[in-house]
């Protein structure tokens, strides 16, 4: 029976997806052979699905398929639909989404999947929730990082179910904005193959490159999350689902901790938040199922601090390997009623209803007349009552029965096990649509971009003047940290002309919200634009009343595929920004012709609330500056704070340059060019805006002298 509490459990295989039912959890999510972003686990075949489902569903609970990567063009094309479809017929509950392509493909093939939004999609306000609410999803999953009070926010501004994380391992990175585990190594957090490089260790230096501490420190591997003690916060915050991380974990981790998650959320849904309290018992409990060193909570109360990390250890240790199991308490099962008739010559039938009404009959072979011992009500009685650990208790059965009929008890418990799924399920003969082509005509026009527009961002003051040397024709675009925190310095570019850009921050949350919304509306009748990195800023600007022909996509919202860039199409949004994780094969098979493609910058591998200056130094308010993590191979990533939103960006340590890739260029046909400032002083801008001239513009032979990568032009991400 589901609570106004839904406990949903994560599972790798079969086995676990069953023990976590049977724990006590009220739903279940796993991932398919494909499109998981545990690509990793052992994961489930479409029969271990059909399984899986079937034992939730005989048991009152739900299941949830995992399809939360980025999809490239042959998967949306030619796997998604199929993949799907399997999953769809044999009555998933729902599906969780990263990628808006897919998730308005599966709205459009199959209309009656609820489809809930990842947290890869990084919901951080009420702005990024209603977005997704409005195209169609039931569900958004919040951002880990988010406060109760951030939450609670959502749920009194949005109708929408709200799934929340409570317990398990926690990513640094806000979710779907990590290119970490992608730049470092090929394997994409958002294609399901993240090599967790935070769990490895790092040295901080200055702005120098000296060490600061003179060791090693696990600086981005946070602790992992419980909030045993916050599930009154939680349910006063309007959060739905509570979710355990872990389809890599094992079933003595999903089971315990599904215990004592479904023990306290009883007693809170039954007793009330009043006395509410955790027996140390249980926490032991939960400690022994396996943690990094120590537990945190502290993101449902501050946004960062000391206490969210474990610098010293980023292994996981597990104490109780030993399964759990607990069993439905009858009080907890519904109450329903049934009717067995079995007249000689006549079809056996079996008729069950609950206190609403709702019925269900089966029916199965013709009753026979006894040729030795009649079968008797009692033990048709026993066998319709067997109903074992599902989730009914019969309050009464009336059995009419013909005094010389003979009656195969192997047929009365065929008849109950056939009911009570009939009962339960009420997904049966959904509508498929059948798969529809993308019309490419319909938003694809072969436009050739002969001269693509050029435009510089810049982060800082010092950039924004060394501009004023460049000798091309190129407008500008203010990073958030030069107009956010700088907006006097950042207007004086005027001065020289240029039209100019805005773009928001990656990360919009509640307390900034007002700052960006006022800043936004004193540039509106000067920009040209304002790009959106995120759900929440693309909403927050509709809400502003700018224009969609005004919104111009950054890296982080992605469009991987032509399905995605046609599904932003429909909604008015034209402008995307070419995916930075594509090789040159799957970019020449993406339509680029409106998108922008980045040919110089530091790529930003994370953008985190934990704060590395904080932590190295205490909060320094409003003062940004730049650190650096040194790893193992003596490679130096840079941490830019962004004080203004509270913001730690950590950059790869090579720019990437792609500028002298004139063929491949020419082949993308892209609308615009960026060059990207963050991290650069004046002489090194002009630097690059001489070879970006020369070789780009000019087409002229020149070394490029500067180390860089060519991010994923090669090798692409699996």
């Amino acid at each position: 029976m589901l609570s106004s509490m839904e406990l949903l459990a994560p599972a790798g295989d079969l086995k676990i997806f069953k023990s976590a039912i049977d724990a006590g959890a009220d739903a279940v999510y796993f991932g398919g052979d494909f499109f998981g972003a545990r690509a990793s686990a052992k994961n489930f075949s479409i029969s271990d699905a059909k399984n899986a489902l079937e034992y939730a569903h005989l048991r009152g609970k739900k299941a949830y398929l995992t399809v939360n990567t980025l999809l490239k063009n042959p998967e949306m094309e030619s796997k998604l639909y199929d993949f799907m479809k399997e999953y769809y017929e044999s009555g998933i509950d729902g599906v969780i989404i990263q990628d808006f392509g897919v998730f308005t493909f599966l709205k459009d093939h199959f209309p009656e999947l609820e489809l809930h939004a990842s947290t890869q999609m990084s919901l951080m306000s009420k702005y990024g929730a209603k977005f997704l609410k409005d195209q169609g999803a039931s569900r958004i999953v919040t951002a880990r990082e988010l406060s109760l009070a951030e939450i609670k926010e959502i749920h009194e501004n949005v109708d929408v179910e709200i799934e929340a994380f409570v317990h398990g391992a926690l990513c640094v990175c806000y979710s779907g904005n990590c290119l970490m585990s992608s730049f470092i190594g090929g394997r994409s957090g958002n294609r399901g193959y993240c090599a967790q490089p935070c769990r490895l260790p790092y040295e901080i230096c200055d702005g120098n490159k000296k060490s600061i501490y003179g060791k090693e420190k696990y600086h981005l591997s946070p602790k992992d999350l419980w909030g045993i003690h916050d599930l009154p916060g939680m349910l006063d915050a309007g959060v739905y689902s509570y979710k355990i991380e872990g389809r890599l974990k094992n079933e003595a981790y999903v089971t315990n901790v599904v215990c004592v998650y479904r023990k306290y959320m009883d007693v809170l849904l039954s007793e009330g938040a009043k006395d509410y309290r955790v027996d140390e018992k249980d926490i032991k409990r939960l400690m022994d199922a396996g943690n990094r060193g120590v537990f945190t909570n502290l993101y449902f109360h501050e946004r960062n601090g000391k206490a969210l990390m474990n610098e010293e250890n980023s292994a996981f240790y597990q104490e109780n390997k030993k399964p759990a199991v607990s069993v439905i308490k009858e009080s907890n099962k519904t109450k329903l009623f049934g009717e067995f008739i079995a007249h000689v010559g006549q079809d056996l039938t079996f008729s069950v209803w609950d206190e609403n009404g709702n019925c269900k009959t089966v029916s199965s072979v013709e009753c026979e007349e006894s040729t030795n011992k009649p079968t008797s009500k009692e033990d048709i009685l026993e066998k319709l009552n067997a109903v074992g650990d599902l989730p009914y208790v019969f309050e009464e059965i009336s059995v009419f029965v013909d005094e010389n009929s003979f009656v195969p008890l192997k047929f009365v418990k065929q008849m109950r096990r056939d009911a009570l799924f009939l009962f339960q399920e009420n997904k049966i003969n959904r509508e498929t649509k059948p798969f529809l082509s993308l019309n490419e005509k319909e938003f694809l026009k072969e436009n050739k971009n002969e001269n693509p527009r050029v435009r510089i961002g810049v982060t800082t003051y010092g950039q924004l003047l060394a501009l004023e040397e460049a000798n091309f024709d190129f407008s500008v675009v203010l990073n958030a940290p030069l107009w956010l925190s700088d907006e006097e310095n950042a207007l004086k570019f005027k001065t020289f002309g240029k039209d100019f850009y805005i773009s928001l921050p990656p990360v919009i949350r509640k307390d900034h919200i007002s700052l960006i919304s006022e800043k936004v509306k004193e540039y509106m009748k000067e920009a040209k634009g304002f790009y959106a990195l995120s759900y929440d800023g693309l909403a927050l600007l509709e809400s502003l009343g700018v224009s969609k022909e005004m919104v111009y996509f950054g890296d982080r919202l992605y469009a991987y595929s032509n399905r995605a860039v046609y599904a932003f199409f429909r909604l008015g949004y034209k402008h995307t920004f070419v995916p930075l994780e594509l090789n040159e094969k799957e970019l020449i098979h993406r339509y680029n012709e409106n998108s922008e493609v980045l040919l110089y910058g530091y790529v930003p591998l994370m953008y985190t609330a934990n704060c590395i200056s904080k932590i190295t130094f205490g909060c320094k308010k409003n003062k940004n500056e730049v650190l650096y993590l040194k790893d193992r191979k003596n490679a130096f990533f840079p941490v830019m704070n962004q004080c203004k939103i509270c913001t730690n960006v950590i950059y790869n340590s090579l720019p990437m340059i792609t500028f002298d890739r004139h063929e491949l260029l020419e082949g993308l046909n892209p609308k615009s060019v960026r060059v990207d400032f963050t991290i650069e002083d004046k002489a090194k801008v002009k630097e690059v805006l001489d070879l970006f001239e020369k070789i780009y513009l000019h087409h002229e032979s020149d070394e490029i002298m500067i180390s860089h990568t060519k991010g994923h032009l090669k090798r692409g991400v699996l």
